[in-house]
């Protein structure tokens, strides 16, 4: 019942209000805000009229049609009274009132999450860069979190899934929306070893304005983040405020300063962020409060397999045309007839077993 409730919850005043915090401190669970009668609520510091007039709407049927969806696609609820639910979440301004997820059990308050955030328009030195870094902290230890965007996003967490390593992926939109297709093929990886959470209903549409609100949940869930290439307009630096507002640490990997897009992250290590130049400059900063990333010692990647036997067949046909020169999707979709979600989803899946890698202008090569 708690779940329904908190469904409910969380249609009646939406993402990240003031009104959501008020209600989850004064209360404890969606299930006592749902028993509230006015005076109540009016006691707990919720007077505006709209917000009382939704509150006192009991009616269940839109969070039981939204449990089907969760049913259908395969999406638990996670209310903020749950034991699954994070306490470091938990703690900041404007907490969800829910999370919905794929994937394996939350385990956020036991391990180190480390939040890598950056451009989706990064250089192919950032790609590395976020990739190498993710791969090397997943091996000592800690969860990756990102939010599952193409760029910074999507090669961090491409690097921790090669590394055999956690991951939770934070989305901006409802479960059941194949966005961004491009990381379709890497967010099917993650759900093996990692959690893809949205505090967005089944099917949301996407909209601008949910991505700063995502960012306060990665911010919120980490001990700390790094920035890999942010532009002075960039989201991750709207991650990286958070984290300040959390008392979270915030790390910069260090960019060309003659490029756009590393301007916000050098500027954050000017302003006092830690510079990051290799995953040990972040795991000290941890050993004392997650003892076993330093008992762990680090395991060797991956080698990427030097013949196909780990390729199926689409997949062998993709490498093929990629080892004559950097093709274009336009290309492979022309040459393959494989569907855009298809050569997506074999091109992520084959970044993740390092035999392809993303360019610039939407190429791609071995």
């Amino acid at each position: 019942m708690e779940k329904k409730l908190a469904v409910w919850l969380s249609q009646r005043v939406g993402p990240a209000t003031r009104t959501a915090d008020t209600l989850l401190k004064a209360f404890g669970s969606c299930g006592a805000v749902y028993e509230a009668g006015k005076s109540d609520l009016i006691a707990a510091g919720v007077t505006n009229e709209k917000a009382l007039k939704l509150l006192l709407d009991k009616d269940l049927k839109s969070a039981e049609e939204t449990l089907a969806a969760c049913e259908r696609l395969g999406v638990r609820v996670i209310p903020y009274a749950s034991e699954e639910y994070p306490q470091r979440l938990a703690n900041i301004y404007a907490p969800p009132v829910l999370l919905y997820a794929q994937g394996v059990p939350l385990e956020a308050d036991k391990l180190p999450l480390i939040s890598i955030v950056g451009t989706r328009s990064c250089t192919e030195y950032g790609r590395k860069a976020a990739y190498t870094l993710a791969g090397k902290l997943a091996l000592r230890g800690f969860t990756v979190v990102s939010g599952l965007a193409i760029g910074i996003d999507g090669a961090a967490l491409a690097g921790a899934v090669r590394a055999d390593g956690k991951t939770v992926g934070v989305l901006g939109c409802g479960h059941g929306l194949n966005y961004p297709a491009e990381n379709y093929g890497l967010r099917r990886a993650m759900l093996k070893k990692g959690t893809v959470i949205s505090e967005y209903a089944p099917m949301s549409k996407i909209s601008k304005g949910n991505f700063p609100l995502r960012n306060r949940i990665m911010a919120g869930l980490s001990v700390g983040v790094v920035v890999i290439e942010a532009p002075e307009d960039s989201g991750a630096l709207i991650t990286a405020k958070y984290a300040l507002e959390y008392g979270r640490d915030v790390f910069a990997v260090p960019g060309n300063i003659n490029s756009y897009e590393s301007v916000g992250s050098n500027r954050l290590i000017r302003d006092g962020a830690e510079a990051v130049t290799d995953a040990d400059d972040v795991v000290r900063e941890y050993i004392q409060l997650f003892p076993s990333i330093a008992a762990k010692p680090p395991k060797a990647e991956k080698p990427a397999q030097a013949d196909d036997s780990d390729l199926n067949e689409r997949e062998k046909r993709i490498v093929s045309l990629l080892s004559e020169e950097p093709t274009t999707l336009e290309e492979i979709l022309g040459k393959t007839g494989l569907s855009v979600q298809e050569a997506l989803s074999t091109l992520s899946m084959l970044e993740i077993k390092g035999r392809c890698k993303s360019l610039p202008m939407k190429k791609y090569s071995l």
